[in-house]
């Protein structure tokens, strides 16, 4: 740097005010705001003084241009004093990223939370025959000719409201297997029911509202039609096991 940027760097630098730099090295407190401006050039005489007294090594490259010195210790410390600012930088940065990564999946899981509330409550409020609570482990892979064999059971199966159009009461559709349970289902219902496991097999997904006609044979071996909507919820400690509420309501037809 030449004198004038070399005198506004140590006088910046310093701790020491003005009146105590100009006693100490000679000169007119004036001089040294000429000397900031570049309206006058201190002498080389006077540059080493005031380094001298600010605790500054300098290192003359012409009569012109000079070099602040540091040693190689005070450079590694230098070094290691920036290396850490830029650690803490990108470690600052990777966690406001993190918490913005949390937040954001907060947020999806409260507005999931909230379609689900809402959608039970709609189905709640209008009394749909019967409900089934239960919650399920589904296969990576669907075998489409064994369905039963393509899930278990992960909690008690839940039967709640006015079963008796299946002839079955609620208790006798609770201790049913899955695999009994399976068989009241029409083969078209079962077809619709493979669709929505492959859907659960995946990872990418974590909530499924589904909703479609069902048709379950009743203890007479009557066919009986069912509007029926389905949520899913992938549950949080542990992502293979999904909680199962569905909601079924009897589509009366002019045969019945």
């Amino acid at each position: 740097m030449n004198k004038t940027e070399l005198i506004n760097y140590l006088l910046l630098n310093s701790k020491k005010n003005l009146n105590d730099i100009s006693a100490e090295i000679g000169v007119n407190r004036s001089n040294l705001y000429l000397w900031q401006k570049g309206k006058t050039k201190p002498t080389n005489s006077n540059i080493n003084n005031l380094a001298h007294y600010l605790g500054v090594d300098l290192k003359w490259l012409d009569k012109d241009n000079i070099e602040i010195d540091i040693n190689p210790e005070d450079r590694k410390i230098i070094n290691i004093k920036s290396n850490n600012k830029s650690l803490l930088i990108k470690t600052q940065q990777e966690n406001i990223k993190l918490q913005q990564e949390k937040i954001s999946q907060l947020e999806n899981e409260l507005n999931s939370l909230k379609f689900l509330k809402n959608n039970r409550d709609d189905w709640n409020s209008n009394k749909c025959t019967f409900n089934l609570y239960t919650s399920l482990k589904f296969n990576d892979h669907i075998d489409k000719n064994n369905i039963a064999d393509n899930f278990t059971q992960s909690s008690k199966r839940t039967i709640e409201g006015n079963t008796s159009s299946l002839g079955y009461s609620n208790k006798e559709l609770t201790e049913m297997s899955s695999k009994e349970f399976m068989m009241l289902y029409h083969p078209d219902s079962i077809k619709d029911g493979i669709k929505t496991m492959e859907l659960l097999s995946e990872n990418s997904n974590t909530i499924i509202s589904l909703s479609g006609i069902r048709l379950l044979k009743s203890n007479n071996g009557k066919w009986i039609t069912y509007n029926c909507k389905m949520f899913f919820e992938r549950e949080s400690s542990d992502r293979l096991n999904w909680l199962l509420n569905a909601y079924y309501t009897e589509l009366k037809t002019s045969n019945s």
